[in-house]
């Protein structure tokens, strides 16, 4: 019986010893024609053992392409017995390697034909085939491309075996590459683990629906330029999978306007420097002194296409994100309010309270001047587009409809009639711009107040920080957005480069938990293991618009249907497939399509459904099989969305996705009379949990345009912990960050463990007043 053996290293001579009829094709795999009783013997030592399963070879007639007629390639055809300008055959039968055609130049490619007479030969042959040619390419020097046509006649060794996994370690030998060919619905399955003992391993073949002609000429191509199996399959599709006349396929990106001016995000390994992109027009995003994206009119991405398609991102992405807003009633003061009842040691003194914001601050309200009765907002940058903008001196910011002076008078706010917690820092503000309309529609479900792009906030969270370093003293910085919506799908690119900031020495980044706790704006719609389910989402208005984002871990596709309760009246099938679907009287679905992240190995689907009658719709999701991934859909936030839910949700994934990053700190809220969490303080449970602190969150008097209020929600716990940490540089080491301030708190809060506090539902540090008050009189 011939078998394919993975083995622990140290029974590499023990194998040489007992078996006659072996071949070796690394330290701890062999192919072995063995007794019944040898394989009995064998059984016990061996990882996993598994039997030379049959293939069928298939395929048709291909050509090497006349793009690789000049190159040093040795090219092999696994399949169908090729016959046009083929220099060799290797027979999987005999394992005879035949030269038929001489080469009149080491400049010309070698086309092996790789086959058996009966179209049928087994896993073993095949790998012996795939070692005869790595021996070949590396005693020639030359780079091996191996495209494989077979079919195993088992399908359980179809997707997933150990003769794959044998494959890509016989091919990382040396300088090659593997493609195969899988229809594209089947694709995901050659890279989804399965269960069995010779897992896990990494699948870096690519798998494709390309021919052998397309397959090998693009692949060639890319493995000559990075020279690595790993990096030709990540931008295999990067390179040639654009094949419309926009710029990106993607369904919403059609949609845009050509007029509507877009951030597109640069690849690393292909930025230029920014006079290249200037001269053609467009705006330049710096982070650490390399270009990172793109500002321009749509039309004009059009207009440069050819020239930028292997310089951007493969995706376009919009990343909306929401400033949150407190509850406000108006508040009058008689007599001194201080936000904490006793002053610390530590008031802020030379520390700057930053602020990014769209709203608007009043810079002379009483609670934010000096005693001389000038300002303590000492920098104003304004946004005009991408990193220009103006440093403001008569620090007067565009009106806009919302405060945000309260942020700054909780954390610091000093005067005759209030005391803030950090009464002796100075302020520094960055006013971005909101989102143009037309992504705020498409991107959001309407237009909301207070909406910017995560790119925006980057840059003015790295305009107060350059300005902060250059004077040489500590910043705190209170970004009191919510979003992105995708963003639920993992830390993006931009997010990564926030959490780099949140780790530069003198710089704390603070970040709400968001305000989704109670919202019911998230779903777990299939758990590990289930293959179908259904959940209800409830719309309580009519003329809603909302969006939909459903994210997976594994690859493998689903099924999104949307109907009424009783399951009658179909309004929506197929929302996985890309497109429009109208359905009469104003009731339209736009979908995204299934995607597939190739960097974060998951799929998600984006749609948004406008004008969904007012009631109760079912939403049904079916998979193909069952996996050991949950598939999770988040709604649009409570801004863009606050007449649409789930009926049913689960409150530990309603967590900001900007407060899921360990470099930033995040802050959540509680009740301040009950002790007991906000509801709508956001929150998660997954590593570890989040936020990282919850604070005093109701009923606190701030300073707001003309006068004064009472406010609530998760921004009133921000202001109050970021006083608290401004006052903490101010006595301590000025050199922490995000990540060592947080420390700092949860070691502290380490301290009244023995304290209990009755319906909490979480588990992270939870700090009152008299914990600030105490922490900021301890010397250092």
């Amino acid at each position: 019986m011939k078998v394919i053996i993975e083995h622990a290293s140290y029974y590499e001579k023990e194998w040489l010893s007992q078996v006659k009829n072996i071949h070796t094709l690394g330290h701890t795999y062999k192919l072995a024609q063995l007794s019944e009783e040898e394989l009995m013997q064998l059984k016990e030592k061996a990882v996993y053992i598994e039997p030379a399963y049959s293939i069928q070879l298939i395929g048709r007639q291909e050509a090497v392409p006349i793009t690789l007629a000049q190159s040093l390639f040795i090219i092999a055809y696994i399949g169908t017995k090729q016959k046009a300008k083929v220099d060799a055959y290797y027979d999987l039968e005999t394992g005879e390697l035949q030269v038929v055609r001489t080469l009149h130049s080491l400049r010309e490619p070698l086309f092996i034909s790789c086959y058996s007479e009966t179209g049928i030969s087994d896993a073993t042959a095949y790998l012996c085939c795939v070692q005869t040619l790595v021996h070949l390419a590396r005693q020639l020097g030359r780079p091996l491309l191996v495209y494989t046509a077979v079919k195993s006649i088992l399908p359980a060794y179809q997707y997933r075996s150990l003769a794959a996994k044998i494959t890509n370690h016989l091919l990382q030998l040396t300088w090659a590459v593997g493609i195969a060919y899988a229809p594209y619905k089947q694709q995901h399955a050659y890279y989804t683990p399965t269960n069995r003992l010779f897992e896990p391993y990494e699948e870096e073949r690519l798998y494709v629906e390309d021919s052998f002609n397309q397959a090998i000429e693009r692949s060639g191509h890319l493995l000559l330029q990075y020279r690595s199996a790993q990096k030709v399959k990540k931008n295999y599709s990067r390179e040639y999978l654009r094949k419309s006349q926009a710029l990106y396929e993607e369904f919403f990106y059609k949609q845009l306007p050509l007029e509507v001016p877009l951030y597109i995000q640069l690849r690393s390994e292909k930025v230029q420097e920014a006079s290249y992109y200037e001269e053609m027009g467009f705006g330049v995003v710096h982070f650490e002194g390399h270009p990172i994206a793109l500002l321009g009119e749509k039309s004009r991405y059009e207009d440069f296409k050819r020239i930028l398609q292997p310089m951007l991102t493969m995706h376009f992405e919009i990343s909306l994100v929401n400033e949150l807003r407190p509850r406000r009633q108006t508040a009058t003061l008689s007599e001194l309010y201080k936000v904490l009842e006793k002053k610390g040691i530590y008031s802020g003194e030379n520390v700057y309270i930053g602020l990014v914001t769209t709203g608007q601050v009043e810079a002379y309200h009483e609670a934010l001047k000096d005693e001389t009765g000038k300002s303590r907002l000492v920098y104003w940058w304004q946004q005009e587009k991408d990193e220009k903008g103006n440093e403001l001196t008569n620090l007067q910011m565009t009106k806009s409809k919302e405060d945000t002076t309260f942020l700054l008078g909780l954390a610091g706010g000093d005067s005759s009639q209030y005391e803030g917690v950090a009464s002796k820092a100075k302020f520094i503000v960055a006013q971005i711009k909101e989102a143009p309309i037309s992504l705020q529609t498409l991107y959001g479900g309407q237009v909301v107040a207070g909406t910017t792009q995560l790119i925006d906030v980057l840059i003015g969270t790295l305009k107060l920080i350059e300005w902060a370093q250059k004077q040489g003293k500590p910043v705190v910085i209170c970004l009191p957005f919510e979003g992105p919506l995708t963003g639920h799908g993992g830390e993006s690119e931009l997010e990564r480069y926030l959490s780099r900031l949140g780790r530069r020495l003198g710089c704390t980044l603070i970040v709400s938990a968001g305000e989704e706790g109670n919202k019911r704006h998230h779903q777990c719609l299939l758990r590990e293991g289930e293959v179908e389910n259904e959940e209800i989402i409830e719309v309580k208005k009519v003329e809603q618009c909302f969006l939909g984002f459903i994210k997976q871990q594994g690859l493998k596709p689903f099924s999104v249907q949307l109907c009424s309760e009783d399951g009658r009246k179909i309004l929506f099938t197929a929302l996985e497939e890309a497109g429009e679907k109208k359905l009469g009287e104003g009731i339209n679905c736009f979908s995204q399509g299934f995607q597939i992240d190739y960097e974060k190995g998951g799929g998600q689907l984006l749609f948004r459904i406008e004008n969904l009658p007012v009631g109760r719709w079912r939403l049904k999701v079916k998979r193909i099989e069952a996996t050991p991934y949950p598939i999770e859909m988040w709604l649009s936030s409570q801004a863009f969305s606050p007449f649409v839910r789930f009926e049913k949700a689960t409150t530990f994934q309603s967590l900001n996705p900007l407060a899921a990053s360990d470099s930033l700190l995040s802050v959540g809220a509680y009740v301040t009379s009950s002790k007991t969490l906000l509801g709508e303080s956001g929150r998660a449970k997954e590593k570890e949990a989040k936020p990282d602190v919850v604070a005093p969150g109701t009923d606190e008097i701030a300073p707001c345009l003309g006068g004064w209020e009472k406010v609530s929600g998760t921004l009133v716990a921000m202001g109050l912990v970021a006083g608290v940490v401004a006052s903490l540089y101010s006595g301590r080491d000025k050199r922490w960050n995000s990540i060592s301030m947080r420390q700092q708190l949860l070691e502290w809060q380490c301290m009244w463990q023995e304290k209990t506090y009755p319906q909490l539902g979480y588990e992270g540090a939870f700090l009152e007043k008299n914990q600030f008050i105490s922490l900021l009189n301890t010397p250092f």
